[in-house]
């Protein structure tokens, strides 16, 4: 009997583990098809865990911190003991590496443990090649092998009612969990001067690092623009977006954006700030995605002019490197040539 390849019988050992996190759709739908290989990434499943076997980390943070002095450290000794686990057990260590740097800044403590999981990795998946150009200033990350994997689109999704609009006016949609890195704050001047034919509506949750207060005074202080302060499901969140004009992604640059994905998902152009990583998408979904120059209200409102007059399909087409049968694949191959190293 032909011997099975290592990569038909390959564990995957992941954090976070997709059924202890049923609310992040991106986990479900990228291990969707690897369900029977999966198993939590904690130290007993490394060492009982059958050979071939990758351990496939997508948040770090997750696995060194925790909030208090005396549970950070003890989680941080945990995760750097999985690590030299790993590395006597002989199993590869992979990082998807979603942000270059944490959005909200790192701790010292933390930037040490950081960087000692950066350099123990043997493999890293960047969702762009922007990413990978910029992660390539650190050694420890040029000099791993790596694939570029795509955010997949969120095919679960469906419209729903669509109230993303209440009052019959055309809301431009910021959404999403609130948190500094967004700076949606030094938004709202820029919407009030952009003089819109629209109000502006953000939907998410403050996190504990955010200055809630600061944003509802901004708020209370624009015309026509509301926060709803809460934390939506995918099925509210849908509805929203489905029934906004537009969706605005706030911050000034990023590596990765699930919001974008969402929104291309369900039909409903974007206005990004213009940096290289908004071309490049653009440059895949020209008629979802205008940009404008960050800070400047003119240019909001010419880039909010250029999606009302174009014409579009319901949704985009998905291209395949950015379906999720693709890209599963793409990372399975890629497991398996890090085994066979």
């Amino acid at each position: 009997m032909r011997r099975a390849r290592s990569e038909d019988r390959l564990t995957i050992l992941t954090s976070p583990y997709p059924e202890r996190y049923p609310d992040n759709s991106y986990l479900e739908l990228l291990y969707g098809s690897m369900a029977a290989r999966l198993r939590p990434l904690t130290p007993i499943e490394l060492l009982r865990a059958r050979k071939p076997a990758v351990a496939h980390v997508h948040w770090p943070d997750t696995m060194l911190t925790a909030p208090g002095r005396v549970k950070g450290y003890a989680k941080a000794v945990r995760g750097l003991a999985m690590i030299a686990t790993a590395k006597l057990r002989g199993i590869p260590l992979v990082q998807t590496v979603h942000n270059v740097e944490p959005h909200d800044g790192v701790q010292p403590p933390y930037r040490l443990w950081r960087d000692a999981w950066a350099r123990a990795t043997d493999g890293h998946v960047f969702l762009t090649e922007l990413s990978r150009d910029k992660a390539a200033a650190r050694p420890w990350w040029r000099a791993r092998p790596s694939l570029i994997a795509r955010h997949g689109f969120y095919t679960h999704l469906s419209k729903g009612e669509a109230n993303g609009r209440d009052d019959g006016a055309p809301v431009l949609l910021i959404f999403g969990n609130v948190r500094p890195y967004k700076r949606i704050e030094a938004l709202l001047p820029v919407f009030a001067a952009a003089d819109l034919p629209c109000d502006l509506l953000i939907a998410g949750k403050a996190g504990p690092a955010y200055p809630a207060g600061v944003l509802r005074q901004a708020v209370a202080a624009t015309p026509r623009a509301r926060w709803r302060d809460e934390r939506l499901d995918d099925a509210e969140a849908a509805e929203l977006v489905a029934g906004a004009g537009a969706v605005l992604v706030p911050q000034p640059s990023f590596d990765n954006s699930g919001p974008v994905f969402f929104a291309l998902s369900l039909g409903t152009p974007l206005v990004l700030a213009d940096s290289r990583e908004a071309r490049a998408l653009q440059a895949d979904f020209p008629a979802w995605i205008a940009l404008y120059r960050y800070g400047d209200p003119a240019s909001l409102r010419q880039a909010l002019d250029a999606l009302a007059s174009g014409s579009r399909p319901d949704r985009p087409d998905v291209p395949e490197a950015y379906a999720w049968p693709s890209i599963a694949r793409a990372h399975l191959d890629f497991f398996a040539s890090l085994i066979r190293r």
